[in-house]
């Protein structure tokens, strides 16, 4: 019996563990990389989120809530600076 990892059902739930474990290590390393560079460039925002989006790394809105791509933490260090700092 177990648990058959070939069933739709067995591959959607472990797709959607994996994303929901990426969010939040995102949440956590782009939370330090934002909080970095605010201090370093002297620019303040309200919030931030994360999630998984198919288009865009980063946004930002007028009431200085940024939010970033969970995907980031799968680049290198050097780009997930780039998009940071944009």
């Amino acid at each position: 019996m177990g648990f058959n990892i070939n069933t739709t059902a067995a591959q959607e739930f472990i797709l959607k563990s994996v994303k929901k474990m990426i969010v939040e290590i995102a949440r956590d390393k782009l939370g330090i990389a934002l909080e970095q560079k605010s201090r370093l460039y002297g620019i303040k925002f309200n919030d931030f989120t994360t999630s998984i989006t198919k288009s865009k790394w980063g946004s930002c809105n007028s009431k200085k809530v940024i939010h970033l791509n969970a995907w980031l933490v799968l680049l290198p260090d050097d780009l997930v600076d780039y998009v940071v700092s944009h």
